[in-house]
């Protein structure tokens, strides 16, 4: 059971340095069984960071979140968590009951890529993510 968590800045702050950290070690790990893999230091701060790619991509399928403020302002921070983290998502969406886990996380990553491959270049010039020292307006 992942733990629901509050929407703010010092949740998805300090959800990313852990982030961060558990990548690194998501990067060199091959699971051999689901058991194995949840008992590992990094998977609940994996699950966490995702979980909170997985609401915004929500929120945006549901028309809850405009796509455009949210690609202009996620979609680099979004991508780069899918992209860090597909070969586990694709892992854990072979698991028995998890095949739709992350499902609305990797459609929107994918459709937000295709995005950018195309040229659609955001407002703001690219510089995406809450994380980036980007001000807010």
């Amino acid at each position: 059971e992942i733990p629901k968590r509050d929407w703010s800045s010092d949740v998805c702050s300090s959800d990313l340095k852990k982030f961060i950290s558990a990548a690194k070690d998501l990067s060199s790990f091959k699971p051999d069984g689901f058991d194995e893999i949840t008992s590992q230091k990094w998977y609940q701060d994996v699950r966490t960071y995702l979980n909170l790619h997985e609401l915004l991509a929500v929120g945006v399928k549901l028309e809850v979140f405009d796509d455009d403020v949210c690609y202009d302002f996620w979609s680099g921070e979004m991508v780069r968590a899918y992209d860090a983290t597909k070969f586990f998502i694709e892992w854990l969406q072979q698991q028995p009951g998890e095949s739709d886990t992350y499902i609305e996380l990797v459609a929107v990553s994918e459709r937000w890529k295709n995005r950018a491959a195309r040229g659609l270049v955001s407002s703001n010039n690219g510089q995406v993510g809450p994380f980036e020292g980007r001000p807010m307006s």
